[in-house]
């Protein structure tokens, strides 16, 4: 074969493995096209500048929470470990990188060579430096493979951050209103036993019957009934939060000694459109990247088909059978009988096409499954805002009627004890509007915590200001 002949099978081989090595995706035979916008809309603030602050919770105006969420921030146990693999995926960045450049061992080594009767000490050492020449791109690649993968890690990090947040925030939501509950049942009890003592003594001067007397007994216990369970549901939240910001159970237990109500968000950042959710989740940006890195794997993956060239050099002494036998170390030292060597090095795995096709069909497969957790993702985020955005106008709607549905069974209660005492109405009458009123109450305090927790579930699903 002349020299032209093989400079153009060379070139050919070159090209051909270029454009092999090119990352071209997998065909995705469903594409996802995100609508222009939301099927609901909310009363929310002018811009986005709230959703783009990642201490998002601020707004609420809460010391404690601001507190806990500091506590978190820094303690969590699932950030660090987010945190953590970070560090790994820098590693294997770093590892990725220094694959591309040349590297080198350095040995040496002394010897002492002789008979019975004399010796002499021999020295020999040796440089060796090799460098794979990313010709084929399979280096390049693999360090692309490297950097997206940095990206989903940082990636995850946030989208555990927003995760975090949203739940301790949903959690100490929880705790408030679990100790409302108690104080609302605490004052149900209270009422029920001023009654029970109303209707025993009308019993001993024979005002009342002995009937009244039982439901007044069975109405007192069906109040204290529920408040060992409310204890026990409030210690188990605040145990919760505590583990949840990496501290022992019970280690904000000094932050819900007074009662106060649960906060809410005064404004909510606007949506935007579904296109803006590409870069305001973090959990999409992270599959994003971990799809790039399955698409650079597959071309990795291909680019094995083609020959391997390595740059190889050395420099060492001749060594102990050599003529001119380095007899000291000051000849070593001095560069006195060093021979060298360079030149290039190909291997090619020219009998190993099934497992390298094997290895790319595998590839394959992983970055179609990265391309649809690429669209579960996707998908999941749409959904998680259109429920959200609903959530929250419900919520406030449901909380606005819970409100005037309360005024209206106080109303009926004060009315009620009156008349009773006047002998205007019967026992039977009078607790059926306490029992109104203890209900009306409790809807109050869980239409509360249903619309905080849905503006917090909002908040995260656009992207919690990551």
């Amino acid at each position: 074969m002349t020299s032209i002949t093989r400079y153009a099978a060379c070139s050919a081989i070159a090209i051909y493995s270029l454009a092999g090595c090119t990352i071209q995706p997998v065909q995705d035979p469903t594409p996802i096209k995100t609508p222009a916008a939301y099927s609901t809309s909310i009363t929310a603030v002018p811009t986005d500048d709230f959703a783009q602050k990642s201490d998002w919770w601020l707004a609420l105006k809460d010391e404690d929470l601001d507190k806990i969420m500091a506590t978190a921030m820094k303690r969590g146990l699932s950030l660090q470990a987010a945190g953590a693999q970070i560090a790994q995926a820098r590693a294997g960045l770093g590892q990725a990188t220094a694959d591309l450049l040349p590297s080198a061992v350095l040995s040496s080594s002394a010897l002492r060579i002789g008979s019975e009767s004399a010796s002499a000490p021999t020295y020999s050492a040796s440089f060796d430096s090799s460098w794979e020449i990313p010709l084929f791109g399979g280096g390049l690649l693999a360090r692309k493979s490297k950097q997206a993968g940095l990206r989903a890690a940082e990636a995850d990090y946030f989208a555990t951050r927003v995760s975090l947040a949203a739940q301790i925030a949903q959690t100490y939501d929880s705790v408030l209103s679990l100790q409302d509950s108690i104080a609302i049942q605490q004052r149900q009890i209270k009422a029920q036993q001023k009654i029970h003592d109303i209707v025993a003594a009308r019993l001993e001067y024979g005002a009342a019957s002995k009937l009244d007397m039982a439901r007044a007994d069975s109405q007192l216990a069906a109040v204290e009934s529920p408040l060992p369970g409310l204890q026990t549901q409030l210690a188990s939240a605040k145990n919760q939060l505590a583990v949840l910001a990496g501290l022992p159970p019970g280690g904000f237990n000094a932050e819900f000694v007074e009662q106060k109500p649960i906060p809410i968000f005064a404004d909510l950042p606007a949506a935007g459109t579904p296109e803006d959710l590409l870069s305001r989740r973090p959990d999409i940006i992270a599959a994003q990247s971990q799809l790039e890195a399955s698409e650079a794997n597959t071309a990795v993956a291909r680019s094995q088909y083609f020959p391997q060239i390595t740059l190889n050099a050395s420099l060492s002494d001749p060594g102990p059978g050599a003529q001119g036998q380095v007899r000291s170390l000051s000849d070593l030292l001095d560069g006195r009988f060093v021979g060298f060597s360079i030149g290039p090095s190909l291997s090619w795995k020219i009998l190993d096409f099934g497992q390298l096709n094997a290895e790319i069909d595998q590839a394959k497969g992983a970055e179609r499954e990265a391309l649809v957790s690429y669209k579960k993702t996707l998908l999941q985020a749409l959904l998680d805002v259109e429920n959200a955005l609903v959530g929250v106008n419900n919520g406030k709607a449901a909380l606005d009627l819970s409100k005037e549905a309360l005024t209206s069974a106080q109303s009926a209660a004060d009315i009620s004890r009156g008349e009773y005492l006047d002998g205007a109405i019967d026992l039977s009458d009078l607790l059926t509007v306490e029992a109104g009123l203890a209900s009306s109450e409790s809807a109050f305090a869980q239409a509360q915590l249903t619309y905080a927790t849905a503006q917090i579930a909002y908040v995260k699903a656009i992207g919690g200001g990551w």
